[in-house]
């Protein structure tokens, strides 16, 4: 009966594995697909949020290794539909780093109100597209005066579109709560070994 035990009590641990894989994959799939149907208008994604609901909703091993998943597999899309250079991938990857923990963060200071969520999205966008001007630097650089000249000049013409980012994902950071009372008591209830605790009607 022991034995029994165990390879039943292993075959739960197994099924449980593969179930929280197929959540990451799911999060990854919802991510990108989303982004996709975006992806020709500038600077409005759905990847920012979902780097900050990883680290607000789950603990940190699952997200962030859900985290990782998502954007290579949004880098893959993004190079075939854009032609990105890979040089721009370790910093974007710093950026929405910053932002997952940001959600820890915020899960942490138990932020509820929806002008919270909005500033942190702002802070983590603006963040992010100041981290994302440095491959140019980097790539151009001769002398640190000009390294300067190129940072500055960068981030100056990209304004237009540092606005456009910061305002869309401000909106999306607005229906955080809903998301987070929507996705919760599912994810609870089923993954009760990834997700953090949270008080209902956040």
């Amino acid at each position: 009966m022991e034995g029994i035990q165990i390879v039943t009590s292993f075959e739960q641990e197994k099924m449980a594995e593969v179930s929280e894989f197929a959540l990451s994959i799911q999060f990854a799939a919802a991510a990108v697909a989303t982004s996709t149907i975006l992806i020709y208008i500038p600077n409005v994604e759905t990847l920012t949020i979902t780097a900050f609901l990883l680290g607000y909703l789950f603990h940190f091993r699952f997200g962030y290794r859900t985290l990782l998943l998502t954007l290579v597999v949004w880098e893959f899309v993004a190079t075939v539909a854009y032609s990105v250079s890979l040089i721009s991938f370790p910093f974007k990857l710093i950026g929405w780093i910053f932002v997952f923990l940001l959600g820890t963060l915020s899960y942490q200071l138990r932020n509820k109100s929806r002008v919270e969520f909005m500033a942190i999205g702002a802070l983590g966008t603006l963040v992010w597209d100041i981290i994302l001007t440095l491959p140019t630097v980097i790539v151009l650089i001769s002398t640190p005066n000009e390294a300067m000249a190129v940072f500055i000049s960068s981030f100056v013409f990209g304004i237009p579109f540092t606005i456009v980012h910061v305002v869309a994902n401000s909106l999306f950071f607005f229906f955080v709560p809903d998301l987070i009372n929507r996705l919760y008591p599912n994810l609870v209830s089923k993954f009760p070994n990834v997700v953090r605790k949270h008080e209902v009607g956040v």
